[in-house]
């Protein structure tokens, strides 16, 4: 859920956050500990998730939320006691938070990801900008249950700067403190947190175990956590960490000449519909997860497998274009449901993020750790 608030970054205490915590998990219907928000300048750019430990909880909370801040009006009726004046109405989009990697299109649609143990996949791909994620077999545990799954492990994000150069930005849930940049071809310079540096049109920063990349088009995240459950090592040097990956983008992207793609970023594509692919149905005390996005990705999971880490061309690459169409909704399988229905308002024409992320639940309740 992201929307825009009155004031200034600097009046969103943890006070007045935690009171904005309170409203939503109310309207919800969840439990406070299930619902984390984080503000950003815009005026005060305001994103909340909501950690649903169910999906008919998830439905229940996503509904209520969509009734209680469907307009700004209604919004600042909901917040009139937590001090807080919206002034856009919320994007809300469904999303779904339990083990694994979880895809969410920022479009209301979700699936499921399991990935090849130690492939790199393409997350988002557009004209000047390039997101792999390297996916990582694992064994945990949840709720009693042993899960044989996966993580996001890595990210690496391949970007043209405005004189043409390329680069290329890598960042480790095994290193969370470090920060690899590439410019051009010449060797990588490493940067420890805190830090950040700009590049031309390009913004990078390393701040509280959490990358993000800011171009003139997309804003793209990588935020390491621990797991304590995962069943190996016992920091994040030796496996205990993961990613939660995210792009944003800040420009009209449904209506560009060329249309972005990847695993998350095909969604961006202009239409009516939100597509629900293949989830993992978690069943007995112990599961091995399996879904590959079936119903809700154009072609196959093979088709998103990168050569390397930076790599850039594969079956649907926007890499270098100058035109390219959106996806062909008409092919996929899943569920399609009226974006309209879900609860999707693009106020400006600038759409929700999408991400790719994993038992958020359990994570919230666990602290970062040092590598």
């Amino acid at each position: 859920m992201s929307f825009v608030a009155e004031g200034d970054v600097s009046q969103f205490d943890e006070s007045k956050k935690s009171a904005m915590v309170a409203v939503i998990a109310s309207a919800a219907g969840v439990d406070e500990s299930q619902v984390r928000c984080n503000v950003a300048a815009a005026s005060v750019e305001c994103d909340c998730i909501v950690q649903a430990t169910s999906t008919s909880q998830a439905s229940s909370a996503h509904n209520a939320l969509s009734s209680n801040m469907g307009t700004a009006a209604s919004a600042n009726t909901l917040f009139s006691n937590a001090g807080v004046v919206v002034v856009t109405a919320a994007t809300i989009y469904l999303a779904k938070f339990l083990e694994d990697p979880h895809m969410t299109d920022g479009r209301g649609g979700l699936f499921d990801f399991k990935g090849k143990d130690l492939v790199v996949y393409n997350l988002l791909t557009t004209k000047n900008t390039t997101v792999n994620g390297l996916f990582k077999h694992t064994d945990f545990r949840t709720d009693h249950r042993l899960i044989h799954g996966s993580f996001i492990t890595a990210a690496y994000v391949a970007t043209k700067v405005s004189d043409g150069r390329v680069l290329q930005i890598e960042y480790d849930a095994t290193r969370p403190l470090f920060l690899p940049i590439k410019i051009g071809g010449a060797a990588p310079t490493i940067y420890h947190a805190p830090s950040s540096v700009s590049v031309d049109n390009v913004g990078i920063s390393l701040k509280d175990r959490k990358m993000t990349i800011t171009t003139s088009e997309w804003v793209v995240t990588a935020f390491s956590k621990m797991k304590k459950s995962i069943i190996r090592g016992s920091s994040c040097a030796t496996g205990k960490c993961f990613l939660n990956v995210a792009v944003k983008p800040v420009t009209d992207v449904d209506h560009a000449v060329v249309a972005p793609h990847g695993l998350i970023g095909q969604a961006f594509d202009g239409g009516d519909f939100s597509v629900i692919g293949a989830t993992d149905q978690y069943k007995g005390i112990e599961f091995t997860t399996s879904a590959m996005g079936e119903g809700a990705i154009e072609g196959t999971s093979k088709d998103y497998e990168m050569a390397d880490k930076f790599s850039t061309d594969f079956k649907f690459s926007r890499w270098g274009l100058e035109v390219a169409k959106p996806r062909n909704v008409s092919t996929l399988t899943g569920v399609k449901v009226k974006r309209a229905q879900m609860g999707i308002q693009l106020g400006m024409g600038i759409p929700a993020s999408a991400s790719a992320e994993h038992d958020i639940t359990d994570a919230m309740a666990e602290t970062s750790a040092a590598a």
